[in-house]
């Protein structure tokens, strides 16, 4: 099956840049001001999509700035709302030591899915997977499904640019932002809906 981004090779471009620690295919991010991001056009015009990484989390505590008092934001592609603007996220909720995902249409409508409470532990490896379309979306923690939701909106993303450990280049106060503080590698985008036995 032929993903529609594998983001190793251009991840080990990109840290040499930013200054992101980087070893073995993997990323680290130290929940203060790191942040990659790449121009990603090909996700824009998608109807459905498949979004997936391996992820180890550090702290259950980031920089974080706007409104915004729990979500380390993972990996993110805005829609084309400035606020309730997740075309796609996949984060950590911190308070409750959880992972959620969720996707929202252009009107602001959005759909949310969140694991169990205290299920993630530190410097344990997860792999996630989130798979939506304009009927339901899909989480999935190691394999298992944790939820499905309807979602009853057409998937929208912006052409701004794909995040990963973030949600804006720059952390302004009035802007809604958590970094990430742990490692990511392995990430996945796929243009269809994929279960996890795919």
């Amino acid at each position: 099956m032929k993903t529609l981004i594998n983001f190793a090779v251009i991840l080990f471009f990109a840290i040499a840049f930013n200054g992101i620690a980087y070893s073995n295919d993997e990323c680290s991010f130290n929940g203060i001001d790191d942040v990659l991001y790449f121009q990603e056009n090909s996700i824009s015009n998608l109807r459905e999509i498949t979004v997936e990484a391996c992820v180890k989390v550090n702290s259950f505590s980031a920089r974080k700035s706007g409104a915004n008092e729990i979500w380390q934001f993972i990996i993110f592609k805005k829609n084309q709302l400035d606020h309730f603007n997740e075309g796609f996220a996949i984060y950590l909720d911190e308070k409750n030591e959880r992972f959620a995902t969720s996707v929202a249409s252009a009107k602001g409508i959005q759909a949310v899915i969140v694991d169990k409470k205290h299920s993630v532990e530190l410097g344990r490896w997860y792999r996630l997977r989130m798979s939506a379309n304009s009927k339901e979306i899909k989480f999935f923690v190691d394999g298992v499904l944790v939820k499905s939701a309807p979602t009853g909106f057409p998937l929208d993303f912006d052409s701004e640019e794909l995040f990963i450990g973030g949600r804006t280049k720059i952390l302004k106060d009035k802007d809604f932002e958590g970094r990430f503080c742990g490692s990511i590698k392995n990430i996945k985008i796929w243009s269809k809906v994929l279960d996890e036995d795919d």
